[in-house]
């Protein structure tokens, strides 16, 4: 992730599903403001106590980011996508939500070796796939 950040950080910083907080800690350093947002209370009880969110929100991933007028420059997924049907919506909502910046997330690999949101038998993610997409600015867009 650091390799592809923007050299002088990020201004807002989404963790969508951010759970206990794992990567709030690997995200803080990155970002000036950093949000965690997950469905669960008790989840956001244990990130909080990390105390290296700004702000945690409870909510709906996708409704979250369609509602907000707020824009981030780095939005992370991790382990997130097993949980959620259609993707889509997702990705709508989180295009919608960045002015500019990454959108990273994690797949976990089917057993084929091929990436998608498949959960395995042990209901956690073992071999998986890193993707960084890259939002252009008009300016920066070649076409």
């Amino acid at each position: 992730m650091r390799r592809c950040a923007d050299p002088d950080g990020f201004d807002a910083a989404l963790d969508l599903g951010c759970g206990t907080g794992l990567c709030g800690p690997l995200l803080r350093p990155l970002a000036r403001h950093l949000t965690g947002l997950d469905l669960s209370a008790a989840m956001l009880g244990r990130a909080r106590a990390t105390g290296v969110y700004d702000r945690l929100e409870q909510a709906d991933a996708a409704q979250f980011l369609a509602a907000i007028s707020e824009r981030f420059d780095l939005v992370v997924a991790a382990d997130v996508l097993i949980y959620i049907g259609d993707p889509g919506p997702l990705f709508a909502a989180a295009q919608r939500a960045m002015q500019r910046g990454l959108f990273a997330f994690t797949v976990e690999a089917a057993d084929n070796g091929e990436a998608g949101p498949v959960r395995h038998d042990q209901g956690r993610a073992v071999n998986g796939v890193y993707v960084v997409l890259r939002r252009l600015t008009a300016a920066e867009h070649p076409c």
